[in-house]
């Protein structure tokens, strides 16, 4: 299942809402399906606000020179070891953290899933924060127009979905009951757009060869969710929100690689099918200036019958086409990633190599991604190996690495259980 990316916050900032691994594959991918028939009619055009050399607006800091020399600190480490959480940038340039899916105990909401906390970038200090009043897991969360947060949706202690959502208010620190949705959605997907909208997709219907999501949205100052459409035959995992204002929805459909369908959030258009070949799944989409896409996934291969990460690929919204990235020197699943201010893209820790259990190499290096020449080059080196959690970048340009784990299946786990982290690193580009 594709993590969710939004970059709508304080910042331009990244935040990625699930950090549930991808389901491996256990043999050959089968050929894929003719294109589902899209929404809205028509072709999928170049957006008429793509610039391939513009930068991510909305923060006018300095920008990170190509040649940063960083250092990496242990930072004040969370109050609770979580992994499968959702944390968002507030309007104070705080982080509020909310959840633990606990991964190896598939099934309902526990209580620790309605945990939440803050942490302080100038201070380097976690708070409580006030918790969710029911245990929720697989919810999404996006930030708020007031710069508070929105969580939607997602699973009760009964395994049961809600079509109830919450609002943190940054000036009390409390959570208020939100509009409720149309449809309970289990396992939603959420962004926020420009002008303050919020778009929720789920899959409404799933059958054995068959799906479709539904999408609904949240206009500043309605009391209600509007009908968003439907995308037929996917089921939607995620919504990524493009720095040009368009989304982007990953999904599945039946015996085919995972599928993209895009929409502009400011035309009439309805959400129009974006090929994308070179992967069997996707682990993440990563927002580059201009409306570009970094695409992160991984495919079979037969030569050692297992499934490992592919080579990234990216979108050029001036061509409307997909291309390699330059050679990135260790391909990694389950990576903490997080896009720059000056629109590079930092890569850090993860799986190297196979995707099964207990067979990869987890890893502490990190790369960087520079979308101008094309080109990775070798980032610092985390503290400890580490793979899942957060990449979430600050105001004054450094990056907070934050949850997941650090352990890897061994022989005999049954189930698996990895040991979640509460350690936090900063990388601080130096001055």
């Amino acid at each position: 299942m594709i993590r969710r990316v939004d970059t709508t916050g304080p910042g331009t900032v990244l935040v990625s809402l699930v950090a549930l691994a991808v389901v491996a594959a256990c043999g050959p991918a089968p050929n894929p399906p003719a294109t589902p028939t899209p929404t809205g009619a028509g072709t999928l055009r170049p957006s008429s606000s793509a610039k391939a050399s513009s930068s991510p607006a909305s923060d006018p800091s300095p920008s990170v020179s190509a040649a940063t020399v960083w250092s990496v600190t242990a930072a004040a480490p969370m109050l609770r070891a979580r992994d499968g959480f959702r944390a968002v940038t507030l309007g104070d340039g705080s982080l509020l953290v909310v959840g633990d899916d606990q991964a190896c105990m598939p099934g309902p909401a526990s209580p620790g899933s309605a945990t939440a906390e803050r942490y302080d970038p100038v201070a380097d200090a976690w708070s409580p924060a006030a918790p969710l009043n029911k245990a929720r897991k697989d919810f999404a969360m996006v930030p708020s127009p007031d710069g508070g947060a929105m969580v939607v949706g997602g699973v009760n202690d009964g395994d049961q979905p809600f079509s109830s959502t919450k609002r943190f208010d940054l000036a009390t620190g409390r959570w208020s009951d939100g509009p409720l949705l149309r449809v309970a959605y289990g396992d939603p997907s959420a962004a926020k757009v420009q002008d303050g909208r919020i778009y929720v997709a789920g899959p409404t219907i799933t059958g054995e060869t068959a799906s479709t999501s539904t999408v609904e949205i949240l206009a500043p100052g309605r009391s209600g969710w509007d009908d968003g459409g439907r995308i037929p035959d996917l089921s939607v995992s995620g919504i990524v929100r493009l720095s040009d204002d368009r989304l982007v929805a990953v999904g599945s459909t039946f015996e085919s690689p995972e599928l993209l369908y895009v929409h502009d959030s400011g035309g009439a258009e309805g959400w129009l099918p974006l090929p994308l070949t070179g992967f069997d799944g996707i682990d993440e989409l990563v927002p580059l200036p201009g409306g570009g896409i970094l695409a992160f996934g991984w495919a079979y291969d037969p030569a050692v019958g297992d499934t490992r990460a592919a080579a990234p690929r990216r979108f050029d919204p001036a061509t409307g086409a997909w291309a390699p990235t330059g050679p990135m020197a260790t391909p990694r699943s389950d990576a903490q990633r997080a896009v720059l201010r000056d629109g590079r893209v930092v890569v850090a820790g993860g799986i190297a190599g196979s995707r099964d259990a207990g067979r990869g190499t987890m890893l502490r290096s990190s790369e960087i991604y520079d979308p101008v020449s094309d080109a990775w080059t070798a980032g610092p080196d985390l503290l400890g190996p580490r793979e899942g959690g957060r990449a979430m970048p600050l105001r004054d340009g450094s990056v907070l690495i934050l949850g997941g784990v650090n352990v890897t299946n061994t022989g005999g786990d049954t189930p698996f259980c990895p040991g979640t982290l509460t350690a936090v690193e900063r990388l601080r580009p130096a001055p």
